[in-house]
């Protein structure tokens, strides 16, 4: 990477998962899942032919997610006046920023702060902002008038709000706060913007990452309706199977992950803690289709190379990739087509794995907390499994005929159902969006 070096000095994750970077990254290594039927827990309730009011997510096709449980996100961990200040979004971001400012100590010495504050941003995309907070109050309106409104509904579910939030909390002051929108790629796009505001001289150290908010009744069932989420409802806890022959869509997850960017010499000077570097990143459109990519891979492939160059980096330098992966008929090849042609005949000894067979699809949230599951994944030396992958999918017939042309079997290591040591001095971060948008991280050990 030309100019100043970017590291990273700070993580944090709220997740159903774990709500801490700990939890997470040991729960995954253990391969553990809390997919599950989560009809219930979207407090909606419709009648249907006269019979009793049953969860609105019960009337869609798919009705299970990875959604946190009613005692992970109670009144007492976040205060009353957030839940009416704050959507869910911001909220659970507002807490993976606090653990990941926390962890890096960079306010902690009161003769800097204020300066470190002045030279400090944040970009955290979000995407969907409060969907559930409007489903809300457009059903109270229907129901009261428009005059019994949450007084701040008005700016609380702006896609802007959990980082507008998270800068008003800790008085910061560099950038303008953005929060990228790139769909299911965002948390790296902010993260490729934090590191681009640094290597600009905009701001010496940026909070970056996604955040979700998975409790909404129209982003479940809208997926279900494009026929992209798991219909496997009678059998949660394997629904979420990337690469794997039997898969048959994503599955909705919550959460939010933040990580702290440094520029190196900054970071240096405060004798901050080290845990990898951006060495590079690629981002690429297809400018194909609006919602699914393009069947040769093509801008995907140069998207991972383009990382590669900015990091000057060969691609026998890469030990792991932290896959998009999520259980989708079509991204799983084509991820697995993009990556062979990357890697050339040096793919089949690079370990793959996929959070999502985990952790659900967490849509603008993935970015960050995979980002944080690899550097964890790099400096513990395992690679926690891509869980439910049973029989990797080979068979060129299983899909429709107009993709044969493109189709290359899912045959290389995506590390099965069981975790695996392995020391990793380099990886990438892949995540790739609706309108074909394909954004890389390429990320290692920091060296002097």
């Amino acid at each position: 990477m030309e100019g100043k070096r970017v590291v990273v000095t700070g993580m944090g994750a709220f997740t159903p998962l774990g709500l801490n970077v700990k939890d997470l990254f040991e729960n995954s290594r253990a391969g553990k899942s809390v997919i599950r039927d989560v009809s219930s827990e979207i407090p909606v309730m419709v009648r249907i032919n006269g019979d009793n009011e049953i969860p609105i997510l019960k009337t869609n096709g798919s009705y299970i997610g990875s959604l946190f449980y009613p005692e992970q996100i109670n009144h007492e961990r976040f205060g009353k006046e957030s839940k009416r200040r704050m959507c869910h979004d911001t909220r659970i971001a507002s807490a993976a920023a606090k653990e990941a400012i926390e962890d890096s100590g960079i306010f902690y010495n009161p003769a800097t702060t204020e300066q470190i504050k002045e030279r400090t941003g944040v970009s955290i995309g979000s995407g969907f902002g409060g969907i559930s907070d409007i489903e809300k109050a457009v059903i109270k309106v229907c129901r009261e008038g428009l005059l019994e409104i949450d007084d701040f509904i008005a700016f609380k579910t702006l896609p802007g709000a959990p980082a507008a939030y998270i800068a008003a909390n800790h008085q910061l002051h560099a950038g303008d706060g953005p929060s990228v929108c790139t769909e299911c790629s965002s948390g790296n796009s902010n993260i490729m913007n934090g590191c681009m505001n640094i290597q600009l001289g905009l701001a010496d150290t940026m909070i970056c990452g996604g955040t979700g908010d998975a409790f909404s009744f129209l982003t479940h069932g809208g997926f279900s309706k494009l026929r992209a989420t798991s219909y496997r409802n009678d059998d949660p806890s394997h629904a979420s199977r990337p690469f794997d022959r039997d898969r048959n869509g994503f599955v909705i997850g919550d959460g939010a992950g933040v990580v702290i960017l440094e520029e190196l010499e900054h970071a240096k000077k405060r004798g901050a803690n080290i845990y990898a570097e951006i060495k590079g990143y690629g981002a690429k459109l297809d400018g194909d289709h609006p919602t699914s990519p393009r069947s040769d891979a093509k801008y995907a492939t140069l998207a991972i190379k383009q990382s590669l160059e900015m990091a000057r980096l060969n691609p026998e330098d890469i030990n792991h990739i932290n896959a998009h992966g999520t259980s989708t008929k079509f991204n799983d090849w084509q991820e697995t087509l993009a990556i062979k042609q990357s890697f050339g005949e040096y793919a089949k000894n690079i370990t793959i794995s996929s959070d999502k067979s985990r952790l659900g699809h967490t849509l603008n949230a993935s970015g960050g907390l995979e980002l944080i599951i690899s550097i964890m994944s790099m400096k513990n030396s395992v690679i926690p499994p891509t869980i439910n992958l049973d029989n990797p999918d080979t068979q060129k017939d299983y899909h429709d005929e107009r993709l044969q042309k493109y189709f290359v079997p899912c045959d290389l290591d995506y590390v099965p159902n069981k975790a695996r040591d392995r020391k990793i001095n380099n990886f990438i971060s892949s995540s790739f969006g609706f309108g074909g948008r394909s954004v890389v991280l390429c990320c290692g050990r920091y060296e002097n």
